[in-house]
């Protein structure tokens, strides 16, 4: 978690202490990558698991098959990333900006992406089972197939993202926006809803306390 000390510390970037085939072979050992700009790195298949990256500067990077398990990406700018398949369990992208990145097929659970943005990222396929996206901003997120299953979205921002098939079972979606979303196929049982913006535009509370019946948009 990021401690008060940690944040807003990235007044610039650094360079980073190890080159890509360094991390690659060997991993992050000890070193220190908060706020180390990496931008457009390939790191393909490296382990970063538990890796100190808060704030750092990764915009179009390449993560695919990368594993971060438990590692602390708090503020990281990940712009248009690709982490394709990556393995994130626990990981820390509170504050993160995953502007257009790629997720699909990655794992996310139990991970903490609080006051992230992920505007029009695609998480196509990922697993967010137990994740904790509550303010997150997903506008024109492809959330398609994901499994959200007890995942916090309470605040998060879905408008006009789609969510078809993706598994909402017992996450809570209170006072979230949901304008626009396509929710053809998704599984809402026991899904929790409070003020909740629906997709066709209506607020839960004026239908009965829940979104069900109210997921086509018009």
């Amino acid at each position: 978690m990021t401690t008060t000390a940690e944040a807003n510390t990235c007044s610039s970037p650094t360079s980073s202490p190890l080159d890509a085939a360094e991390i690659i072979s060997d991993g992050l050992g000890s070193a220190d990558f908060r706020c180390v700009e990496m931008s457009g790195w390939n790191l393909d298949n490296a382990n970063l698991s538990f890796g100190r990256l808060h704030g750092a500067i990764l915009t179009e990077a390449q993560l695919n098959s990368v594993l971060l398990d438990g590692a602390d990406l708090s503020d990281a700018i990940l712009v248009d990333a690709l982490l394709i398949r990556s393995s994130l369990i626990n990981v820390n992208l509170q504050g993160a900006n995953l502007t257009g990145s790629r997720l699909d097929s990655a794992e996310l659970s139990g991970a903490d992406l609080q006051d992230a943005v992920l505007a029009f990222s695609s998480l196509e396929g990922t697993d967010l089972r137990g994740a904790k996206l509550n303010r997150a901003r997903l506008p024109g997120a492809d959330l398609d197939e994901s499994m959200l299953q007890g995942a916090d979205l309470r605040r998060a921002d879905l408008r006009a993202a789609t969510l078809r098939g993706a598994d909402l079972r017992g996450a809570d979606l209170s006072n979230a926006l949901l304008l626009g979303a396509e929710m053809t196929g998704a599984t809402v049982q026991s899904a929790k809803w409070f003020d909740t913006e629906c997709p066709d535009g209506t607020n839960s509370d004026a239908n009965g306390g829940t979104c069900e019946g109210h997921l086509e948009v018009e």
